[in-house]
């Protein structure tokens, strides 16, 4: 039998994620990171974090490879720091900290995913 969603275990969790207490250097990461993260991050990490929904539902519901990804970043004129198209993998390694950026400022700004 499938019982529903515990909304008290969600709320627990939603408590317990917020974070106790920052610092002012810890503050102001999230300060800037919370509007636009585009100040000094490459191209890459930023059309990532802008298309961040459709890549994920993309990688949710196909399964593509990285280098298609890659492809297809190239082709809206998107380059790597040192101006070539992005690899697969390079795409693979900056969308793990576009992720973890999000989610570090969802985090303190007590967003749920």
């Amino acid at each position: 039998m499938k019982h529903p969603k515990s909304r008290t275990l969600a709320a627990v969790i939603e408590e317990w994620s917020k974070p106790t207490k920052t610092t002012k250097a810890e503050q102001a990461f999230f300060a800037w990171l919370s509007d636009y993260p585009h100040n000094s991050r490459e191209a890459v990490y930023c059309w990532l974090w802008d298309n961040h929904a459709e890549v994920t539902r993309l990688l949710t519901e196909w399964q593509p490879t990285w280098e298609t990804i890659a492809v297809i970043m190239t082709e809206d004129g998107i380059l790597g720091a040192r101006g070539a198209p992005p690899t697969g993998n390079a795409v693979r390694r900056v969308w793990k900290r576009v992720c973890r950026d999000k989610e570090e400022r969802d985090r303190w700004k007590g967003v749920s995913p």
